[in-house]
């Protein structure tokens, strides 16, 4: 047995070892805890730990991948730490990304209505909202006039903006749609300006830059 249990450990199969170690522990109960037994069940965990993280960050699910990373650390497994490395720094990312969509969600309706009020705003707030719509996959061509914008501003329920940006997905994002979408909200330096006229549209930009990056991040 102590043969087959090698043989699993060299494998480095989930499935294997787990039957070796079943098996192992039934023929020889008193030797349970000897070192091969606890070599075995360490490596186990081990790929148990390195699926779970790998399915976590499938997921992009800060709390998972978390989760799944703790986990690592707490078992010590350093040969995992390149995993554990990549997957913090999308943690950084992902909550980045939570506080910019946490920012537009806390906006006022008020403020929100103020936008839609504008008659003809200054071109950069109407490209900030047409990139905004573009990444909710709204055509360009349907937010080439502001008085579209302001009717999609209007919109309630489902169809409301800020809805629309709760469950929004950046991976739903195309390359294409990110690198016009950045074109489209110019530089750093129109915050300041956008920021004077008004702070809803400053906090979509903010949003729409953050998002943008992430998109392009995945696809280098």
């Amino acid at each position: 047995m102590r043969k087959q249990l090698k043989k699993a450990i060299k494998s480095r199969e989930e499935p294997q070892l787990e039957e070796s170690i079943k098996k192992y522990k039934t023929i020889e109960p008193t030797k349970s805890l000897d070192s091969l037994v606890k070599k075995a069940k360490n490596l186990l965990e081990m790929l148990k730990c390195s699926k779970g993280l790998s399915s976590a960050v499938l997921s992009r699910v800060i709390a998972d991948i978390q989760s799944a990373v703790d986990r690592i650390k707490k078992g010590g497994f350093d040969e995992l730490s390149s995993d554990v490395a990549s997957a913090e720094k999308l943690l950084l990312r992902l909550r980045h990304l939570e506080r910019l969509r946490s920012e537009v969600l806390e906006l006022k309706q008020s403020t929100i209505a103020e936008l839609r009020s504008y008659k003809q705003p200054i071109p950069v707030i109407h490209n900030v909202m047409k990139a905004t719509y573009m990444l909710l996959g709204v055509p360009e061509n349907e937010t080439k006039k502001w008085s579209s914008i302001q009717t999609l501003l209007g919109k309630t329920g489902k169809d409301g903006l800020k809805r629309r940006i709760s469950t929004f997905k950046e991976t739903s994002v195309t390359l294409e749609i990110a690198r016009r979408a950045k074109h489209l909200i110019g530089q750093e330096e129109d915050l300041e300006s956008i920021r004077d006229v008004s702070a809803g549209a400053a906090t979509f930009y903010l949003w729409v830059t953050g998002m943008v990056e992430e998109v392009l991040h995945n696809a280098q």
